[in-house]
């Protein structure tokens, strides 16, 4: 059922864009860690999910310091591999803290979230012409199967960071004696916790509970919100696409004038008083348009702008981390960090490229205006054109924090970066 994209916008069944397979599972993700707009989609709020809402930030800032304690207690004593893998986890449950005080602490979030569904979903914008909704369809097609996509990565990677350490527990022994003297259980994080979890049985167990639970919600915070903006990005672009056809598409007017120059008789197109009128209704619309996906496209960039400059932050350092983590070549450490750094690259990757593409549509604004059949207008039209042209000359563009280029080139400079810091990690730990 999933597999396959059956959910045709002007079915019966699609009365919103929630009806959407691809939006469901994105809503039941983001309820999990609070971040699902109810309140600006009048949905009512259960109990035990505002009593989650109240539990969530308050794990999230547990895991990140008792994180930070246990490298702080234990810096001298575990092997440097160790190390480093409870050094990534750290660094995940930071990007995590960050985007659980956006959803907590800033209304904005919320808003801009339900204005995407509500507003800036090309569902609301497919009765608009046939090609709105040729488009409509493509998107949603697109977002379904990538949707699907980061689903199953985020199952795979959740799966293996968690079953190896069992595996490695019951390849070792340590089931078959629990209670014995000299067991020791590994774990998929390790936390400073006022119990011993490494050698007590119990304490293992509920170490192993509390893993899991953690890994889920710290999975779903930071891939499901790199969903959350790939999708709003993939229907700017789709909206951006529907603005330049109209563009290109503009019509000329219906018939020509022949007037009388120094060379002779000449066709001169120009519109009649009533063609105006409806040239500058459609101009209007177009600005409109324009404006719309503006300001959402600066409302985006204003509400995830610190997510984003942590999000690279995060790949920053925790690439290097994974890549040396693999460089041990044990079948242990490939199972384990493999996957997950497999998934970490492609994340990176997607979320830039989908981002490059938006700014190359973005770039062809200026020139879909410029193209307008402008020498046909009257003085005020032109006018009209005139300011929106000069409008366009800055391309919609997103930048983390406002100072930095979320695109390809960012990516490649990250990538760069976190290869030379894993080979001068990898000499210091050989």
């Amino acid at each position: 059922m999933l597999l396959s994209f059956k959910d045709d916008s002007r079915s019966p069944d699609i009365q919103k864009p929630q009806n959407f397979q691809y939006m469901k599972i994105l809503r039941f993700n983001l309820k999990i860690i609070c971040a699902w707009p109810e309140k600006q989609l009048n949905e009512i709020r259960s109990l035990g999910h505002s009593i989650h809402r109240v539990i969530l930030p308050i794990q999230s800032v547990v895991c990140l310091a008792c994180g930070i304690l246990y490298i702080h207690f234990h810096f001298n004593e575990i092997p440097f591999f160790i190390l480093a893998s409870t050094f990534i986890t750290v660094m995940m449950n930071l990007a995590t803290c960050s985007r659980t005080a956006l959803v907590m602490l800033f209304e904005r979030y919320l808003v801009l979230t339900g204005r995407f569904i509500t507003v800036m979903h090309l569902f609301n914008f497919q009765k608009n012409s046939d090609y709105a909704y040729k488009l409509c369809t493509f998107v949603n097609r697109m977002s379904h199967f990538y949707t699907l996509y980061v689903l199953f990565s985020m199952f795979m990677g959740l799966g293996l960071f968690n079953l190896l350490p069992l595996y490695n527990n019951y390849v070792s022994g340590a089931f078959s004696d629990p209670y014995g003297p000299n067991v020791t259980f590994f774990h998929s994080v390790y936390f400073a916790f006022p119990f011993d979890y490494s050698h007590n049985f119990r304490g293992y167990i509920i170490m192993a509970l509390f893993n899991s639970y953690v890994s889920v919600t710290c999975s779903i915070g930071l891939v499901m919100f790199d969903l959350l903006m790939c999708l709003m990005v993939m229907h700017v672009w789709g909206h951006l696409k529907i603005l330049s056809h109209n563009l290109i598409n503009f019509p000329r007017p219906k018939a020509s004038h022949v007037i009388t120059t120094p060379n002779g008789p000449t066709n001169v197109e120009t519109y009649t008083e009533e063609e105006s009128k409806e040239v500058f209704a459609r101009l209007r619309e177009c600005i409109k348009h324009y404006g719309t996906v503006d300001d959402f496209a600066n409302d985006m960039s204003e509400t995830f702008g610190v997510i984003l400059l942590v999000y690279y932050g995060f790949h920053q350092v925790s690439l290097c981390m994974l890549l040396l983590e693999c460089s041990d070549l044990s079948t242990k450490a490939m199972l384990r960090y493999g996957p997950l750094t497999l998934i970490m690259i492609q994340q990176l990757i997607q979320i830039s490229i989908i981002f490059e593409l938006l700014g190359s549509v973005a770039d062809r604004i200026p020139d879909a205006v410029y193209q307008l059949p402008w020498e046909c207008m009257d003085v005020k039209n032109r006018r009209v054109v005139y300011g929106f042209l000069r409008r366009t000359q800055n391309p919609v563009r997103f930048k983390a924090m406002g100072m930095l280029d979320v695109g390809v080139q960012t990516m490649a400079s990250i990538l760069k970066t976190s290869i030379s810091y894993f080979v001068m990690l990898r000499t210091v730990a050989t």
